[in-house]
């Protein structure tokens, strides 16, 4: 069952995505509630670590590319760029709103949970960003 499973690069995009989430969100909430730093520096340095580790088991494991290297880098670092800002930024101003309206004022709280949901959102991007243009070739037929 778990060999049939691995069949789709969706399922593997996830495991993957476990594996990214554990590194980068260590890394974001250490440095964001025990080194304090800001949110942006705190998500920035967390996503590049776990880029870094997505990039390599993307392009092998879930995706299974022969994309060039030189290419496939400067495609993944656009895709995970757009992804990180349009996911932390909107979930940061959700967050806000939210919190503002139901009273809470309280920035810890509002960056935790921005975290949390922004996550989210920069891994629905990331994976059809990845998909579709980094890793890419109309010859390969994947799942």
């Amino acid at each position: 069952m778990i060999k049939r499973l691995l069949r789709y690069s969706l399922v593997r995009f996830l495991l993957v995505g476990c594996i990214n989430t554990l590194i980068g969100m260590s890394v974001i909430y250490l440095l964001l509630n025990l080194a304090g730093f800001s949110y942006w520096i705190s998500t920035l340095l967390g996503n590049c670590i776990g880029a870094a580790c997505s990039y390599l088991l993307n392009k092998k494991f879930t995706f299974r590319s022969n994309a060039n290297m030189a290419v496939s880098v400067w495609k993944f670092l656009v895709v995970t760029v757009i992804s990180y800002f349009l996911s932390y930024w909107s979930s940061l101003q959700i967050t806000q709103l939210a919190f503002l309206r139901a009273g809470v004022n309280n920035a810890v709280l509002v960056h935790n949970f921005s975290v949390l949901f922004g996550s989210a959102l920069y891994t629905l991007l990331n994976y059809f960003g990845h998909r579709f243009f980094t890793f890419h070739s109309p010859a390969e037929q994947r799942t």
